[in-house]
């Protein structure tokens, strides 16, 4: 369910009626207060015979600590909920005199959120305004959520974004898109992860009530034999409740991903079903290789990894690599000012030390209207060890290159050098994890987004590595959000 505990709050509703003798200090009020507010809360029908009247410091106390005892649980998952909105919420006033503020409620009735996002939208219906703060929170274990807004820019949440609630749209198809990016081991075999994309409009009102889908998965090789698949529950909770509050679902994408490991050398074909609720489904099938044509061997599929999703401890295991949860990008569509970061795995002979240059270049795909597509200039702003990189954009590469005792390659007229990095290691893999800024002057169009890895060790031996995936740079406003 989505939890409703009331609209935008008011400090004179949140402050109790009457104050115990004895308070003395501020400490002594700010305690006062704030048990009064978590009572209030947990249990208003108990505070109002309790402690409505009670005007002696010592019998307001006892009866508190007597309902602490009777509801221990609950107590403890308030004052988990407490530190965490001050901690990690930034939620703004006080408990009982929020100023308005409407998250206080939530944190102390239902505790830690297990999931969240804060982002900004538009809120509906005011198309020209601007982006305001926005916070989506959910507690899988009460089943429920919260959405909530700010009125204007640069200021705390003071609106509970209410769900929407027509129910007559029952039939939709669903149209997945489908993402494989696979992993070399090594040994001739690679690892395989499937993302599924499903834009938030394809799913009915019906289905975003219920929660869940139904996504059944199966890879089959050239002989038509079955080597992966399930069939699995995919419970939407925090995503469900944005697409169930937001106006234009259809910017929004939910995305589930699924691992095929050990695949050897062949042809394969996936099929894929999704299934909502009644007549809310549709299916895709894919044919792809192993290993990736877009990559040499030794390299990874390029992974374009979304960084801005929700966040929490309940959240859908994502592309699990070298320890990190990676969210697979669905539809790799972006504008201008929006950073793109490429993931791979780079396999390292085991001959010794290396030292490699890792480049990222992009090339134009398809020149629009048969003209050609002039590049902006992008920026690095970090890497995987999180140390400023942008001292890199422009970098020198053929330099580099001659440094290491590498020539530098003929590239072709219209690739342009996006990024670039020297590192060290000796294998058996490493990984290059980049973020990369579109430019605003960046033209629309179609590209290859193209990582090379070059490199000799310590005995004179080289490698070249590359790997590449198609990428569109749109207009602004017209990006898709995947949470």
């Amino acid at each position: 369910m989505l939890s409703a505990l009331g609209g935008t709050s008011k400090a004179s509703d949140s402050i109790p009626l009457h104050i115990p003798d004895g308070i003395e200090t501020y400490d002594d009020s700010s305690e006062f207060l704030e048990l009064a507010i978590i009572a209030r809360i947990l249990d208003s029908s108990w505070w109002v015979r309790n402690l409505e009247s009670t005007r002696i410091e010592s019998s307001f106390l006892s009866r508190i600590e007597k309902h602490q005892a009777d509801n221990p649980e609950m107590w403890k998952r308030a004052f988990e909920g407490l530190a965490w909105a001050r901690d990690s919420a930034d939620c703004f006033g006080t408990p009982w005199a929020p100023e308005g503020e409407v998250r206080w409620p939530y944190f102390i009735r239902f505790g830690a959120p297990t999931s969240w996002w804060a982002t900004k939208f538009r809120a509906t219906g005011y198309a020209r305004h601007p982006n305001v703060p926005t916070f989506f929170y959910w507690w899988s274990p009460v089943d429920t959520g919260m959405a909530c807004y700010a009125e204007h820019q640069n200021t705390y949440p003071t609106v509970i974004w209410e769900a929407r609630t027509s129910l007559s749209k029952v039939r939709q198809p669903i149209f997945p898109l489908i993402d494989i990016v696979s992993f070399p081991n090594g040994d001739e075999t690679e690892d395989v992860w499937i993302t599924v994309g499903i834009a938030g409009n394809e799913l009915t009102p019906l289905t975003l009530s219920h929660r869940l889908l139904e996504i059944e998965w199966r890879i089959e090789d050239d002989q038509g034999r079955t080597v992966a698949g399930e069939r699995a529950i995919h419970h939407m909770g925090l995503t469900g409740l944005i697409l169930a509050v937001t106006g234009d679902r259809a910017n929004i994408r939910n995305s589930a991903h699924y691992f095929a490991p050990g695949l050897t050398r062949g042809r394969y074909s996936l099929d894929v079903k999704i299934k909502g609720f009644r007549s809310n489904g549709g299916s895709e099938s894919v044919d792809f290789t192993i290993p990736s044509p877009l990559a040499s061997k030794g390299i990874s599929d390029l992974l374009l990894v979304y960084t801005r999703g929700p966040a929490g401890e309940d959240m859908a295991p994502a592309v699990t690599r070298n320890g990190e949860n990676l969210c697979a990008v669905t539809d790799p569509r972006f504008s201008p000012g929006d950073t793109i970061v490429p993931y791979v795995q780079i396999e390292l002979p085991d001959s010794g030390k290396w030292s490699y240059t890792v480049s990222v270049y992009l090339r134009p795909a398809r020149n629009p209207r048969g003209s050609s597509v002039r590049l902006g200039k992008a920026v690095v702003v970090a890497d995987s060890t999180e140390t400023p990189i942008a001292r890199w954009a422009g970098i020198d590469i053929s330099k580099e290159l001659t440094v290491l005792g590498i020539d530098e390659p003929v590239r072709p007229e219209g690739v342009s050098l996006l990024a670039a990095r020297v590192y060290q290691g000796d294998g058996p893999f490493s990984v290059f994890e980049s973020a990369i800024l579109v430019t605003p002057n960046t033209r629309v169009g179609e590209y290859w987004l193209m990582v090379e890895v070059e490199g000799v060790d310590t005995q004179g031996n080289k490698m070249w590595r590359s790997t590449q995936k198609r990428i569109a740079v749109i207009r602004s406003g017209d990006l898709s959000i995947q949470p």
